[in-house]
């Protein structure tokens, strides 16, 4: 059962690390798109198991890692930001934030 388990989280991630490297250089997109991968893997079990705290606290460090380097990449490459977030489907909050804010 451990190795199904695992075996489900691998081939995804490997899969996405492949797609996600736009040219020789980028570094972000695939710890961008890996990020992505464990995140969905990691709301699935969330979904399952809802009292297991020490996974959401996982979960919100992940969150918080990946959006920290989108915030970079918006910021230094906003071209690049843009095909990442459409590549992967997420979405741009960045507007939203700042409204909120101000």
């Amino acid at each position: 059962m451990l190795l199904k388990q695992a075996c489900c989280c691998i081939i995804p991630l490997i899969f996405t690390l492949r797609l996600g490297k736009q040219f020789q250089h980028d570094w972000w997109s695939p710890a961008v798109a890996a990020l992505t991968t464990k995140i969905k893997a990691m709301a699935a079990h969330m979904r399952v198991h809802r009292k297991d705290y020490h996974s959401r606290r996982g979960l919100q460090a992940m969150l918080n890692q990946r959006r920290t380097l989108l915030q970079y990449l918006r910021r230094k490459d906003f071209d690049s930001y843009a095909i990442v977030l459409s590549r992967l489907g997420l979405k741009d909050n960045y507007l939203k934030l700042v409204s909120v804010s101000s």
